[in-house]
């Protein structure tokens, strides 16, 4: 009988506790978290910008001859035209972000988790640069600047939190690669605050779209000064040089056993072979068709469509 060699790998203790400090890696872990106020952020401005006086004026007023009465009727009243905008507003951003997180799972194992992250936050701001800066009526090109953001956007919701979970203690994993979602919510409350202050401004929506931009930032400036992933350096780099990052990431030079648990992993992953294909074996099928169901029967699917139409759907039902 053919068949190809069996790995047999004898993990360490994996209830050992992590060497060392914690609190370097919590930093560290809050840092990469900051991506989340961008995609949070982004879904707040969006509710409040489209029934904006200002984005009224520079996208809808004029457009096909709309009048101001035209683009303030309520929601079942309004052009259809300019339903059809505001919808493909969204949607193109939702599809630059499916794309993005796509793509961002090569990227990331190709070139690393910090030249991924830094891939998002320059995708993400250079779409919001042009978002700002799109002039008036050119909507087609609205679209494309959208489609930019949602790269970004979805670069980051791969590649933070995967990034989170390499960094951080075993202790702490689920709670700090999970840290993002808070930050999310972060960027939207402020995202709200923000819009109250501009909303009756003549740039109001540029403003309030360009002060987005300030999380990413810090993160583009701030990730080349954090380590790489050790997991993604061992791979790529060997164990030495995952083993200065460890020592880096807990304070402390006792990190053989926590360097050894990554190297079996690695090496039995690679054994299999199976990649993307093992979301398809009955075990591995059954945890994840739970998770998605899951999903889809609760509000963690249906509050990001809400909160970014409840606003816009609330100001034109009267």
């Amino acid at each position: 009988m053919a068949g190809g060699p069996i790995v047999s790998i004898q993990h360490p203790d994996l209830d050992t506790p992590t060497e060392g400090s914690r609190t370097y890696a919590i930093v560290v872990c809050v840092f990469a978290a900051l991506g989340g106020m961008f995609f949070g952020y982004d879904q707040g401005v969006t509710s409040s910008m489209l029934i904006m006086d200002s984005f009224l004026y520079d996208y809808c007023v004029g457009w096909h001859n709309f009048t101001y009465e035209d683009c303030t009727r309520s929601t079942s009243d309004l052009p259809g035209e300019w339903t059809t905008f505001t919808v493909w507003y969204n949607m193109a951003y939702n599809l630059g972000c499916l794309v993005g997180a796509f793509i961002g799972g090569f990227v990331a194992d190709k070139l690393g988790r910090r030249a991924t992250i830094f891939c998002a936050g320059l995708l993400f701001c250079g779409g919001t640069c042009w978002v700002c800066f799109n002039k008036s009526q050119a909507h087609t090109l609205m679209y494309i600047a959208r489609i930019i953001q949602g790269f970004g956007v979805g670069n980051s919701s791969f590649s933070l939190p995967l990034f989170g979970a390499e960094m951080a203690p075993k202790e702490l994993r689920g709670m700090l690669s999970g840290f993002m979602q808070m930050t999310v919510v972060i960027g939207l409350f402020l995202a709200n605050v923000v819009n109250i202050i501009v909303y009756n401004h003549d740039r109001g929506w540029r403003t309030t779209n360009g002060i987005s931009m300030a999380p990413p930032i810090v993160v583009l400036l701030g990730i080349w000064f954090v380590p790489e992933s050790p997991r993604w350096t061992y791979k790529h780099k060997g164990k030495e040089a995952a083993e200065q990052i460890l020592k880096r990431l807990r304070q402390t030079d006792n990190v053989g056993h926590e360097l050894q648990v990554i190297g079996d992993q690695i090496v039995e992953e690679e054994a299999e072979g199976k990649g993307l294909l093992e979301i398809f074996e009955p075990s591995v099928r059954k945890r994840v068709i739970i998770a998605m169901v899951l999903q889809e029967s609760t509000s963690s699917a249906q509050s990001r469509p809400c909160v970014g139409w409840t606003p816009m759907a609330a100001a034109r039902c009267y």
